[in-house]
């Protein structure tokens, strides 16, 4: 494991001009900057190529590569808005894809489009979830469940999840 940056002061601002970090053959770099005010606040630019989960931890094989992209402000009144690509990835042996956005607001996710790909495998999410009246549309389509479960068969599955978070209902 490999780990170098470059990061910089600018008065209230911490510039991160490079960072890379290598991990048996995978790499992630970045830029970004954090801005150290009472509310404190980045942005960030990452990529990912041949990144292996499993080189961390007890996390499953695979090689991911893709890019994220997040800006926010931390805290008290926390806000954080991202957008992911990952592509030409694999995990668990399988195709892995996953594209979306997604706005994190104290407790509440909006804005969510998001799509995730295992093998022939797809699950997507679209909309909002955490606040009364905020719905947010899941589906399923597993064909394949043995590419991600221990057990085979398949599922297809449509339901909304509406609700504040203390008050989860699905349908």
């Amino acid at each position: 494991i490999g780990l170098t940056a470059e990061v910089v002061r600018v008065g209230e601002t911490l510039e991160v001009r490079e960072l890379r970090a290598l991990a048996e053959g995978g790499e992630v770099s970045g830029t970004g900057q954090v801005r150290l005010s009472e509310t404190t606040s980045f942005d960030a630019a990452l990529t990912v190529k041949n990144f292996d989960p499993a080189a961390f931890g007890d996390y499953p094989a695979g090689s991911l590569s893709g890019s994220l992209d997040a800006t926010g402000r931390l805290g008290a009144r926390r806000r954080i808005d991202a957008k992911w690509n990952l592509r030409d990835s694999s995990l668990y042996g399988y195709v892995f894809q996953s594209e979306g956005a997604a706005r994190v607001s104290g407790n509440q996710v909006s804005g969510v489009n998001a799509e995730v790909r295992l093998g022939a495998n797809r699950l997507s999410a679209r909309g909002a979830f955490g606040r009364p009246g905020d719905e947010l549309a899941l589906a399923l389509d597993a064909p394949r469940l043995e590419e991600f479960a221990p057990a085979a068969g398949s599922v297809r599955a449509r339901g909304t999840l509406t609700g504040p978070l203390d008050k989860i209902r699905a349908v």
